[in-house]
């Protein structure tokens, strides 16, 4: 069974050099969110894709997109399959008529990058969302911290939101300090949110 998920937000990760790419559960008042560690040009063209920013040349997902376009080509789903040695991995669902149902082997990075351009749903594998999502309180933003361990892979997670809380409560402070009452306003939201 797969788990309908959108974006949560993206942040920074000092601690892998790279950011961290929060999905949300959307069928539930208790969700769960999978953090995907990813690189940083495919943080930005996330990040850009969904603050309507358009590149002055088209990002390497752009390009996928207009491939697909040309061949009349459709992304029905993506999907986050499988979780092993700590690295997740995705599949893109294309259909179109010349070549029918085609399923793709992606990092989830693009896979998402890609759905997010074309306004195609994400999902997460339900084994992979049990074992590697925080279970979250949407309405008072909770984690759940007695995290599923499953043999082989690490509880990674609470350093990465720790790490996190510490830089968001740092931007806090200047957003604060420099009268930004909108930014503070926000980033309190997502310190709330991951606080437990």
């Amino acid at each position: 069974m797969d788990v309908p998920v959108e974006i949560k937000w993206i942040i920074e990760d000092e601690q892998s050099n790279g950011y961290i790419l929060q999905l949300i559960e959307t069928n539930h008042d208790k969700g769960r969110i999978l953090p995907v560690v990813i690189g940083a040009p495919e943080a930005h063209a996330i990040a850009l894709e969904l603050q309507g920013i358009k590149p002055f040349r088209p990002f390497t997902h752009d390009l996928a997109v207009q491939f697909l376009e040309a061949l009349d080509a459709e992304v029905r789903k993506v999907v986050i399959t499988e979780l092993n040695k700590n690295t997740f991995f995705a599949t893109i669902y294309i259909s179109s008529n010349s070549v029918g149902e085609q399923v793709i082997d992606s990092r989830p990075s693009d896979a998402i990058a890609i759905a997010i351009r074309v306004g195609a749903p994400i999902f997460v594998n339900e084994d992979v969302m049990s074992v590697a999502g925080l279970e979250v309180d949407l309405q008072t933003g909770a984690y759940n911290k007695s995290l599923k361990q499953t043999d082989g892979i690490p509880d990674t997670a609470p350093p990465i939101i720790q790490n996190n809380l510490e830089k968001l409560e740092k931007e806090l402070q200047k957003a604060i300090e420099s009268e930004n009452y909108e930014l503070a306003a926000k980033i309190r939201d997502q310190i709330n949110l991951m606080k437990s």
